[in-house]
């Protein structure tokens, strides 16, 4: 999971990096159309058809290596390709699911939309990661402006100080495995459930990541100044990234500890907020730099990264109430109690025969 976490931050931070060696470096066999188009929109096309070559390249890896993993729908695969002794297909309630698409359609967002109003652990990760994730793509914008204009660095040489972010993210998933055994030893801690690790303690590294995520943004935006080295605001970057990968793994994972059963509708309202936070939050950097300063902008985001910081603290001191009370919670015991009496009864509990 570490290298999972660090593959997404990290490939966020190297795209614009790429970006900026393409169009720095290929020549004008890449342009689509004629050589009297915009420049920009040149630039564009060129970039695009590297990453279509790219993707097209990746498809037969994709299809031979990756498998399905899922079990409920390898079931109702193995079902439909199963036949009786007189002829009898077998189906799950997952293939009679399968049958309703646009249904499962429309359904799919009610789950994570419901969970992040009336869950209060689902709403604070929703604010949470998606602040650090709208911050992730505010620094697109940022980091060439600033270096752009701060120090006269050009595309290529801003976009390659955006890589500090994964550097720090690089570093924070070093931690990792002292998460992972911190996690492990809260077993002999838990009360409410002996033997189980706390969900709670996936918050543990979580809290002082977020701290330096915003001392972070303090550090590069006061630290952005032609008297002051480059290496320096790069340094406060690299301090987000940190921040950032802590954040993002703290989230899916105490998720998925909190809601087992419901983990993709949870994890799924994180995603959303992701998307609506990098879609916005990325198109203010402009405006805010022009009306505050740098140096202001950065700590405006700065303090309201510090404030969330209680976002974690209060999942750590008020987790174990709001899971009790949490009706997706209740849900899963009844289900899990139910699913322990059928399997009692019934050694075929998922496959049903019926009638070709």
């Amino acid at each position: 999971m570490a290298l999972f976490g660090d593959a997404i931050v990290v490939g966020i931070a190297l795209g614009p990096f790429i970006g900026a060696t393409i169009e720095s470096n290929l020549t004008w066999r890449w342009y689509a159309g004629t050589l009297n188009n915009a420049s920009y929109q040149a630039n564009l096309n060129r970039i695009y058809h590297v990453q279509l070559i790219f993707d097209s390249c990746c498809v037969p890896f994709f299809i031979l290596i990756l498998r399905e993993t899922k079990t409920d729908f390898i079931l109702a695969h193995r079902a439909k390709r199963a036949r009786g002794p007189d002829n009898r297909s077998f189906s799950t309630k997952w293939t009679e699911r399968s049958k309703a698409l646009m249904r499962a359609v429309i359904e799919s967002p009610k789950k994570p939309t419901h969970m992040t109003f009336t869950e209060p652990i689902v709403f604070l990760c929703f604010i949470w990661v998606g602040y650090a994730w709208g911050i992730l793509f505010l620094l697109t914008q940022s980091v060439v402006q600033t270096f752009g204009k701060t120090y006269g660095f050009s595309l290529l040489a801003s976009n390659t100080a955006y890589l500090a972010v994964g550097a720090g993210a690089i570093l924070a998933s070093f931690l990792q495995p002292i998460q992972d055994s911190l996690f492990m030893a809260s077993a002999s801690r838990n009360k409410e459930n002996p033997g189980q690790p706390i969900p709670e303690a996936r918050l543990y590294t979580a809290i002082p990541g977020q701290v330096l995520f915003a001392g972070g943004l303090f550090w590069y935006g006061w630290a952005s100044q032609s008297h002051v080295h480059w290496f320096v605001p790069v340094g406060g970057v690299a301090c987000i990234g940190f921040g950032i990968y802590t954040t993002y793994m703290a989230v899916y994972h105490y998720c998925t500890d909190v809601f087992p059963r419901h983990s993709a509708g949870a994890n799924g309202a994180t995603s959303f907020s992701r998307f609506i936070f990098c879609g916005f939050l990325g198109l203010a950097w402009s405006t805010m730099n022009r009306n505050m300063g740098i140096q202001w902008a950065a700590s405006c985001l700065g303090f309201i990264g510090l404030a969330l910081t209680l976002a974690p603290v209060i999942m750590l001191v008020k987790g174990e109430g709001m899971r009790r009370r949490s009706a997706y919670t209740l849900k899963t015991v009844k289900e899990e109690v139910q699913s322990n009496v059928s399997m009692a009864s019934c050694d075929t509990m998922d496959i049903q025969r019926v009638d070709v």
